[in-house]
C-alpha cells in the first residue's frame, strides 16, 4: 500500500499544479480583462459626460437667446404700442392740414404753370447756349492756330532780336564814338583856376574831350565840407583843346560863395549848345588861337 500510494501521489501533485497554474493563468487574464474593461468604461463615461456637458451648454444657450428674444419681443410691442398711438394722434392732426394741403397744392400749380413759359424759354437759352458754346470751340480752335503762328512770330522775332543785337554789338565796337559831351552827361573834374569876382572858372576839358563853345552845365559841389550844397550853372565861353573858360550864369547857388582853384565838382550837360553853322566854326577857330589864356596863367576880371 505505501508503494502504491508513493507511486500515485507525485501524479496527483502534478495534476494539482497544472490545475492551480491553469487557474492562475485564467485569474491573470480576467485581471487584464478587467482592467481593460474598466478603462473602456472610463473612456466611455468620458464621452458620455462630454456629449452631456455639450448638451447642457447648447440648453443654456438656447435659453438665453429665447430669453434675449422675448426682452426684444417685449420692447418691440411697447414700441409698436407707442408708434400706434403716435400714429393715432398724427392722423387726427393731419386732418387739419388736409385744407392747407389743398391750398399748398393749388399754389404748386399756379406755379407750375407760371414756370412753363419760362421752362420753354430755358430751353430756347439752352440752343442758343450750345451754339454759342459750338461757336466758341471753333473761335478757341481758331485762336489756338493763331497762338500756334503767334508764337513761331515771337521765336522768330527773337531770334532776329538776337543776331540784332549781335550786329549792334559788332557795329558799336568797330564805330569810334565823335567826342562830344551828351545831354544828362556827368563827369567828375577839378577846377584849376578862377577869377576872384566869382564870374567864372577855368577847367580841364576842352574840345578834344566833347567840350563846345556854347555847352551849359548844371555844377555840384561834391567835397562834403563844402561851404554850399547849392546847384550852380556854368556856361562854356572858352574852349581851347585841353581846358576851356566857362563863366557862371547869374540866379543859382548862393551869391557870395563861388567856386574855388582844386575845388572838386561835378558838372552835368544841360541847356543848348551853340546852333552849328559858318559862325560857330569862325568862334571855335577864335577859340583856338594862340592869343587865347592859358588855364593855369593869371585870370583877369572882365
Amino acid at each position: 500500500m505505501a508503494g502504491i500510494a508513493f507511486a500515485i501521489v507525485p501524479g496527483i501533485v502534478a495534476e494539482k499544479e497544472k490545475l492551480r497554474a491553469d487557474r492562475e493563468d485564467s485569474i491573470e487574464k480576467l485581471n487584464i480583462k478587467m482592467v481593460a474593461d474598466e478603462n473602456a468604461s472610463k473612456f466611455a463615461l468620458a464621452s458620455v459626460f462630454r456629449e452631456i456637458s455639450g448638451h447642457r451648454e447648447a440648453i443654456d444657450e438656447a435659453k438665453g437667446s429665447l430669453k434675449e428674444s422675448n426682452d426684444k419681443v417685449d420692447f418691440l410691442k411697447s414700441e409698436l404700442a407707442k408708434v400706434t398711438a403716435e400714429l393715432t394722434t398724427a392722423v387726427s392732426e393731419s386732418e387739419a392740414f388736409i385744407p392747407a394741403r389743398l391750398d399748398v397744392q393749388s399754389k404748386l400749380a399756379e406755379i407750375n404753370a407760371r414756370l412753363e413759359p419760362l421752362n420753354t424759354a430755358k430751353d430756347a437759352i439752352a440752343a442758343t447756349r450750345k451754339g454759342l458754346e459750338e461757336e466758341l470751340a471753333s473761335i478757341q480752335k481758331e485762336n489756338q492756330t493763331l497762338q500756334t503762328k503767334l508764337d513761331k512770330l515771337i521765336l522768330d522775332r527773337e531770334q532776329i532780336l538776337v543776331d540784332f543785337r549781335d550786329r549792334e554789338k559788332f557795329y558799336r565796337d568797330i564805330i569810334k564814338a565823335p567826342p562830344w559831351i551828351y545831354y544828362a552827361d556827368k563827369l567828375n573834374v577839378t577846377v584849376t583856376n578862377a577869377r576872384p569876382s566869382g564870374s567864372g572858372v577855368f577847367l580841364p576839358l576842352g574840345y578834344e574831350d566833347g567840350m563846345k563853345k556854347g555847352m551849359e552845365f548844371l555844377v555840384r559841389r561834391t567835397s562834403p565840407n563844402a561851404p554850399s550844397r547849392r546847384s550852380r550853372r556854368l556856361r562854356a565861353t572858352l574852349v581851347q583843346s585841353n581846358y576851356c573858360f566857362a563863366e557862371e550864369i547869374p540866379g543859382f547857388g548862393e551869391p557870395t560863395v563861388f567856386l574855388q582853384v582844386d575845388e572838386k565838382i561835378e558838372i552835368e550837360r544841360s541847356g543848348d549848345s551853340t546852333k552849328e553853322g559858318p559862325s560857330s566854326v569862325d568862334e571855335e577857330d577864335d577859340s583856338r588861337s594862340p592869343s587865347s589864356a592859358p588855364p593855369n596863367g593869371a585870370a583877369t576880371d572882365s
